[in-house]
Formats: structure tokens, C-alpha cells, sequence
């Protein structure tokens, strides 16, 4: 449905609503725009990076026992057993990527939560392992010269002889010592579940009779499982390694243009990742304190549900002279209001990038003017950083139009519409709209009593992503290997692999509007012999001259390994990401080309932005509505509530004028 303001908007054909432009600081180069927002209370830690992660989950001078404890406290916070969300780019096809899991979903599998824990615990030094136990994956890390079993997605560990943390090996022992002198419960799901209550499971196997996480009754936290399944996971059955593989790089900060908001709700709609039949429906009614999501509380957790529906909105101030600062490109495009061509004879194109740190799942263009006479307008949109364009629609005459793209952008991060247009043309008003969803967990909370609340922008960074689904039987729920432009040579795309009988390699071309700052990349790959692996290698020069970035030698049977480059010659505009096979295969990749963000690509000067504002919107007694102006980084701000809030929304925007 039209909002009120829109039906205004155009018939008026200007966004009449909005005075000039009264902003006097702005960007570095008067840019207006702010990058690398997030904003954080006291009450929920930042998980916006893994950098963030590290920072506030590794204390100073913990043990390495204590770094895998608290790496399995951090997944148990912020994900829930449910069904996964299914983005197809990754090996598994779910979502595996920790920051990833815990902004926009919350919620997955075991072998979701065995690859979080992996990219945790590696990512704070420690080795990780994936285990393929019965009916479940569950991962290990690696401490004091031993292995150590960190369920965190039925949110159990157990406690060994020795008093520190079991392996898997070690629990399979216990419990198939068990059965030997118990073989009447073995595969019978009934009898454990009967001698499980009233405290019967603390006469079972001693690893798990020291469990402090079953109730007594048996029941883990979540409530979903409980001892009886315990002992049928670790019946011994099943028991190998696998390497849950995860993705990396993704990051939730965001950045906005003047007339952009982003709102995130501590509610949703309905709508989730999964709805147009790709897997099963996750926790979207499910409340926090009941249920399932009973033991939530205990870890943190102030929402009142796990998923959350937000919108993306960008009404582009062409009334205003600023407007032009944020579009992707303009190519014949007159200076001024409104969007026209400079020279009528020949074609103008206005380009403008709608991305967000949360997955869309809708998207609508609405667009109001007129093409006179012979003049024409054309609507495109791209999903794959430009490389191809798709025309949604020809406009000509008088118009007033709302085109749904949500076939086009469902489960993407980022696209691009373009206007191309000549002639006689005159586009007024302009405005793109999207349906978000994200995690509630990870959003700042308040909590009663005092709360403090900082908000984050800067450096004026952007980033250009390469991250294609292997998987060739998709359609187009993501984009595919062949959308990036690769140059395989001596490699083959075989199925969901990419392979290498001897030497080869695939390469993909990136283009920045700035000087790159850093390049981020990796993937998740297969090397099983000695000779074997993955070299990561970079050419700012057109593939005259190459740099290692970071290899992945075998052998191995899976492992995922992401390095980060920043020796980047000054300048330069253009990358090519390569992945040097000796005899290995890739499951998964993805690369993250970071540019400095200014009107003229270089670095700034300053970290000077647009003043922007944060609105949070939540009931403590009646229904409250607290701006908080920013206009430095970091700010900090305190906000009391009388008793606990009920959290509604929090609304962060760029204000096109004042």
C-alpha cells in the first residue's frame, strides 16, 4: 500500500514535504552519506564483525579452556535450534556464517551452530573440528593437548574424569559402556525417555550423569531434546569428522544517504528467508521466556520474540541539489532537481545501490514524472555488482508507478536500479522500499533502570562483494558462479564443486568507484593430499604481477580458511581474486573488496558525517519515542526506563533536511 506522503509526493511532483538541505557538516568531500553505523547498548554485546565479537568475548589473560567456553556461550546466546535459513551459498546451503547467523537469522541447525563455533573458536586462536555423531553434528576444540565436545545447539557440554570438558570419543565411550551392561535400552527411544525422569538419567553413563544442563526430568534447555537423545547420538553408530564449512567477511554495520532509514522491529510480519518453500518455517511466533525459547532469558536475551521484520527506505531528496551524491553513477544527468537527461540527443542513466547488512525479502520502485513526446524511460535492475542488468519496465507519458522487484531481490544483501532514459524526460520523485528480516536478539536493548546506549560511524569505508552460490540446480534464489565473470582454467564446476585434477585456478575480476583500501577473502575447500591445496592470490595490475595473500595446504578432507589483504598499491581501482588449485577442490568462496567511500574515491581527510538520528521506540508505561542526534562518532548517549521497556523498534536515519 501507497503511504499517504507518497500519494502527496506525486501529485505534486516534487517531495514538497521537505525543506532544503540545512546539514552543514557532511562526508569528507561533501559526501552525504555516513558509513559503518552501528549503535549498542549495555544491555547486548555488539556482534556487528568478529572483530567486535573478540573484543568484549576474550577477556585478557583468559585460559584457552576459557576462550572455548565462552566461544560456546556466545553461539548459545545468540542462535536457537530451528529450521536453518537456506541462502544456498555455502556447501551445507544453509547459513553458516557466525556474524551472518547471529544479526539477520538467530536461529539454525546443528551443523549451523558446529560451523559458528568453529569460525569462533579459530577466530580466537584455538583449533576446531567438525563430528558426524548419530542424527547430529556437534563440533570439537582443541585446549591443553586434548579435544573437547561445545554443544551449543542443544546447548549441553559434560564434564570428563578429569574435571574438564569430554570429547566426543570420550562421551561415546561412556555411554556404549553403558549399554553393554544395559542392552534392553539400547534403540529403544521409549525406555530412555521412561528412565529418564524423576532423576533416572543420573544413574546413567557417568559423563552424562555430571551434566548440569538436564532438568530433572532429563530435559535439556531448550526442551526440544533431553538425555534419551543424548544416548541414541552417542551410541557409537556414527562417528566421523566433517568440516562444517562457513563463510566469512560478512559484516552488520550499515551505511545510509541523506533521505535513507533503516528500521528494525522487535517484531515481524510473517516473513522470513525460508517462505518461498526453500525449508522449513522457523521460530516465527515462538516468544522468548516460554517454550523453546524458555531458557533464552537466562542468557541475556531482552527480546520478546528471535525474528524480526524491518524496512529499508530510500526516498532519494531530488527536490534537493544534494540529491546527486547518493547515486551509485550518473551519466547525462543535468545538476539540479529531479533526475533528466543534460543532452536530450543522447541516453542519461541515473544508477543507485541499495544494500543492507539484513536479507531482503520484497523490494518496490516507486518512481512519479512524465516522458514527453518521443521521450522514454527505462527501469533495470542488477543483483550482481552491475555486471548484468534486467529491464523491469518502459515508462512513457505521465507516470506514477509502483514496481514490485521482490521476485528479483528476494534473500539478496544488494542490488542496483537504474534509470536510462531520453528525450523529454523529467523524473520528480523517486523511492525504494524494502522488507528486511533480522535477528531480535542481536538488536541494543534497553533494560530498567539506567542504560547506556553508543552510537558508531566511520571510517568511510564501503564494500564491493563477490560471494556466488556453487550450487547449480538453484534457479534464482542466489547468484550463481557464472554472474561474477570467473576465469576457470585447469578447473572444472562439476555439480556443487569446483575442481582441480592437477593445477588450476579461478579467477574473478572486482571493480571499485575508490582507491581499495583491503581485500577480504577465502572460502571453505577440499586438499587430501599431501601435495595438495589452495593458494589465495591478488593482481592490481591486470594479472601482470601477483600477490599471496595466504595459501591453505592439505591435506584435508574440508577446512575454510579467510585472510585479509591491506598492501594495497595506492590507487588502485581494479582486483583480481584468485584461487590457485593444486589438486584441490572449492565448496564455497567469498570475496569482500573494501574502497574508501568519498566523492573522490581516496582517503579522507577527516571522519567528518552528515548529522544522523536514532529513534527508539518503546513502551514503559505509555509508548515513548527517544531521538538521539549524532553528530561525532562515537556518541553516547543514556536513556532510564521505569520499568522493563517493551521494546518496539529502533529506527535509524539520514535526514535529507532540517
Amino acid at each position: 500500500m501507497r503511504s499517504a506522503y507518497w500519494v502527496t509526493a506525486c501529485a505534486a511532483m516534487v517531495w514538497c514535504a521537505w525543506a532544503p538541505d540545512a546539514f552543514a557538516g557532511s562526508a569528507a568531500g561533501g559526501a552525504g552519506h555516513v558509513n559503518g553505523i552501528k549503535v549498542v547498548s549495555d544491555k547486548t554485546e555488539d556482534v556487528t564483525s568478529i572483530e567486535a565479537i573478540l573484543g568484549w568475548m576474550i577477556k585478557p589473560g583468559i585460559s584457552d579452556r576459557e576462550k572455548g567456553l565462552a566461544v560456546w556461550e556466545t553461539v548459545v546466546k545468540f542462535r536457537h535450534q530451528n529450521p536453518p535459513p537456506n541462502e544456498y551459498l555455502e556447501f551445507d546451503r544453509n547459513v553458516h556464517d557466525a556474524v551472518k547467523t547471529f544479526n539477520v537469522y538467530g536461529y539454525g541447525m546443528c551443523c549451523c551452530a558446529s560451523a559458528n563455533i568453529a569460525e569462533l573458536a579459530r577466530a580466537a586462536g584455538l583449533e576446531a573440528r567438525g563430528r558426524i555423531i548419530t542424527s547430529h553434528s556437534v563440533p570439537e576444540v582443541s585446549w591443553g593437548g586434548a579435544w573437547h565436545l561445545l554443544d551449543a545447539s542443544l546447548i549441553t557440554w559434560f564434564p570428563n574424569a578429569r574435571g574438564d570438558v569430554a570429547s566426543v570419543d570420550e562421551i561415546i565411550e561412556s555411554v556404549t559402556g553403558w549399554y553393554a551392561q544395559n542392552p534392553a535400552h539400547r534403540d529403544n527411544d521409549g525406555s530412555l525417555r521412561q528412565f529418564m525422569r524423576g532423576g533416572g538419567w543420573r544413574k546413567g553413563p557417568a559423563v552424562l550423569a555430571a551434566s548440569r544442563f538436564y532438568d530433572e526430568n532429563g530435559w535439556l534447555p531448550a526442551r526440544s531434546h533431553g538425555w534419551y537423545s543424548t544416548m541414541q547420538e552417542y551410541d557409537g553408530k556414527n562417528n566421523g569428522f566433517y568440516e562444517y564449512g562457513y563463510s566469512s567477511g560478512y559484516r552488520a554495520t550499515f551505511r545510509l544517504r541523506a533521505g535513507e532509514s533503516l528500521t528494525r522491529n522487535w517484531s515481524n510480519r510473517g516473513l522470513h528467508v525460508n517462505m518461498d518453500g526453500s525449508g522449513g518455517t522457523p521460530c516465527i511466533n515462538d516468544e522468548v521466556g516460554k517454550g523453546e525459547l524458555g531458557y533464552s532469558p537466562r542468557y541475556g536475551d531482552l527480546a520478546p520474540g528471535r525474528i524480526g521484520n524491518g524496512t529499508l527506505l530510500y526516498r532519494v531528496p531530488l527536490s534537493q541539489k544534494d540529491w546527486r551524491s547518493g547515486a551509485w553513477s550518473l551519466d547525462n544527468v543535468k545538476t539540479g532537481a529531479g533526475i533528466s537527461p543534460m543532452d536530450r540527443g543522447r541516453p542519461a542513466e541515473a544508477t543507485f545501490r541499495m544494500q543492507c547488512p539484513y536479507v531482503f525479502l520484497g523490494g518496490k520502485i516507486r518512481l512519479a514524472g512524465e516522458a514527453k513526446g518521443n521521450g522514454w524511460l527505462k527501469v533495470l535492475l542488477s543483483t550482481n555488482n552491475g555486471l548484468d542488468w534486467t529491464e523491469i519496465k518502459e515508462i512513457n507519458g505521465k507516470f506514477n508507478e509502483e514496481i514490485d522487484v521482490k521476485d528479483k531481490v528476494f534473500r539478496r544483501y544488494d542490488y542496483y536500479v537504474r534509470l536510462a532514459m531520453a528525450g523529454d524526460v523529467a523524473v520528480a520523485a523517486l523511492e525504494i522500499e524494502n522488507d528486511i528480516q533480522h535477528s531480535q536478539r542481536a538488536l541494543p536493548a534497553l533494560g530498567q533502570g539506567p542504560n547506556a546506549v553508543t552510537v558508531h560511524a566511520g571510517p568511510a569505508v564501503n564494500t564491493v562483494t563477490a560471494a556466488p552460490s556453487l550450487h547449480q540446480d538453484i534457479g534464482n534464489k542466489n547468484e550463481k558462479l557464472s554472474g561474477f565473470r570467473p576465469v576457470l582454467e585447469g578447473a572444472r564446476h562439476e555439480g556443487s564443486v569446483i575442481n582441480s585434477g592437477g593445477r588450476g585456478s579461478v579467477t574473478f575480476p572486482v571493480a571499485t568507484p575508490g582507491d581499495i583500501r583491503s581485500v577480504r577473502f577465502g572460502g571453505h575447500f577440499r586438499a587430501d593430499g599431501n601435495n595438495q591445496g589452495v593458494g589465495l592470490m591478488l593482481s592490481f595490475d591486470g594479472g601482470r604481477s601477483w600477490a599471496e595473500a595466504g595459501s591453505v595446504p592439505g591435506p584435508y578432507r574440508g577446512y575454510c580458511k579467510y585472510v585479509e589483504y591491506d598492501r594495497v598499491p595506492p590507487g588502485a581501482r581494479t582486483v583480481l581474486v584468485r584461487y590457485q588449485l593444486s589438486g584441490a577442490s572449492i565448496l564455497s568462496l567469498r570475496a569482500d573488496v573494501d574502497y574508501w567511500d568519498t566523492p573522490d574515491g581516496r582517503k579522507p581527510r577527516s571522519g567528518a558525517f552528515p548529522p544522523f538520528v536514532v529513534t527508539y521506540v518503546y513502551k514503559d508505561g505509555a509508548e515513548k519515542r527517544v531521538p538521539l542526534v549524532v553528530k561525532q562518532s562515537p556518541a553516547k548517549f543514556s536513556i532510564t526506563c521505569g520499568s522493563k521497556p517493551e521494546m518496539r523498534s529502533i529506527i535509524v536515519e539520514v535526514p535529507a533536511g532540517q
